[in-house]
């Protein structure tokens, strides 16, 4: 189920950058990574700091793509040390080469997988799209997960509007 909301994620400019390349270089075939950062006050609200590219176990097909998991779990351990615990796993990106900045079956199914998953540590994760008609846009769309009233959960989804934090850091100081 997919809701409308006035929320807000925050894009750093070398991350969005750093993803138009990747998708780039992949296209026509999709790829991905993870993405990390800090929800700020007030209301939880995403910032992107830091963004993987795909590991070299990861499959790129024109309309699927399948990370390399262990290289994303080494990812996220070493930026969570690197930056002193600050800044943490946020969700999952990757690109649909072609006009499609919509969220599959697939990428739903991986929202509620991560928002389920108490290692993950994260209830609010995100999927970040970059889709492909002329130029690369960027969506990020929201996943949460509420109990139902007898039986299992039910996946709530919300696209963000995306905010770019223009600086001329290329690195991330916090």
């Amino acid at each position: 189920m997919e809701t409308p909301n006035n929320k807000i994620a925050w894009l750093f400019n070398p991350v969005r950058e750093f993803l138009i390349f990747e998708a780039t270089t992949k296209a026509p075939l999709e790829t991905g990574g993870i993405l990390m950062g800090y929800f700020g006050q007030p209301g939880n609200v995403p910032v992107i700091l830091w963004a993987s590219g795909p590991g070299s176990q990861s499959v790129h097909y024109r309309n699927y793509y399948n990370p390399d998991y262990e290289f994303d779990e080494s990812q996220i351990a070493t930026i969570y040390e690197k930056y002193g615990r600050k800044i943490t796993y946020l969700g999952d990106w990757h690109s649909h080469p072609a006009p499609l900045p919509v969220l599959s079956y697939r990428d739903k199914r991986t929202l509620r997988r991560i928002a389920g998953c108490k290692s993950a540590r994260v209830e609010t994760p995100l999927m970040l799209l970059l889709s492909y008609d002329g130029q690369w846009d960027v969506t990020i769309w929201q996943g949460k997960l509420y109990k139902k009233y007898m039986w299992g959960k039910r996946l709530v989804i919300s696209n963000l509007t995306v905010n770019t934090i223009h600086t001329e850091q290329s690195e991330i100081v916090l």
